[in-house]
């Protein structure tokens, strides 16, 4: 039997676009099936989380060697009241640090302090000196030994008397030095009252009195007659702002007479 060749045509089409309403078609393939989504393994019990920690206290600028022991700021008497300042600068004359080629001039500025007090006009004014010659400002013994010969040669004088103390934990030199009215300049590395936040500083100040019970201190970042740094000689000038030993440079031609004192 013969076939109708347009009935033939008509029933591939058919067969056509019922392939392709299912999805499949010339050349084509069915479509894959996702795979079946993995069943989750169980995840262990949550473990509570741990208390907060209690907060613990901040260190303090001093540990247990370097605690204050009793220095206290005021002016020029001790804070019990038993004694005068020995070499007392008029608070006008005292002096702030500066600087010369961004280093501090706090050894010149002693050391003009001293020369302030003692009447010795050719270290007078040091810082001065020291930035019109472009000097860094920093110093150590070796430094203030050449710079006061310098001055001395080119003002045409006789080398200023002095001496200076090094690597010493020894009071009777300050002591002696006070109370004949020379005002020492020491090294100071750091406040037993918490100035510079209780750190360390490399630094150097005025001693303008030091006996067995009270030591004073004019710092020339703190100046004024209300401003002096008052403390123990032994646990706190040594103790804690020189615990490795000072430095000290001391002038030695003498000062003003030391005041009266009313021992009545």
């Amino acid at each position: 039997m013969k076939t109708n060749p347009i009935l033939a045509t008509v029933g591939v089409a058919a067969i056509v676009l019922a392939l392709a309403v299912e999805g499949f078609g010339p050349g084509t393939s069915p479509a894959p099936q996702p795979a079946p989504s993995p069943v989750p393994s169980p995840q262990p019990t949550p473990k509570p989380f741990p208390p907060p920690l209690k907060p613990k206290p901040r260190p303090g600028p001093w540990d247990e060697v370097w605690a204050p022991v009793g220095a206290a700021v005021g002016g020029t008497s001790a804070p019990d009241g038993s004694m005068e300042i020995h070499c007392d600068l008029p608070g006008p004359l005292h002096r702030r640090n500066t600087t010369s080629r961004g280093q501090g001039c706090c050894v010149w500025t002693s050391i003009h302090h001293s020369a302030l007090y003692q009447n010795e006009p050719i270290l007078q004014e040091l810082p001065k000196y020291i930035q019109s010659k472009n000097y860094p400002g920093g110093s150590y013994p070796e430094y203030v030994e050449r710079v006061i010969k310098e001055i001395c040669k080119e003002k045409g004088v006789p080398l200023v008397p002095y001496v200076q103390v090094e690597n010493s934990k020894d009071l009777e030199p300050l002591k002696l030095a006070c109370r004949n009215g020379r005002m020492v300049a020491i090294t100071y590395s750091r406040s037993p009252t918490g100035r510079y936040g209780g750190g360390s500083i490399s630094h150097m100040v005025s001693l303008p009195h030091c006996c067995d019970k009270w030591a004073a201190v004019l710092d020339n970042n703190y100046i004024g007659a209300d401003a002096y740094e008052w403390m123990d000689p032994e646990k706190e000038l040594i103790g804690v702002a020189n615990r490795g030993g000072y430095w000290a440079v001391i002038l030695l031609n003498p000062g003003p007479p030391m005041p009266p004192r009313n021992t009545l």
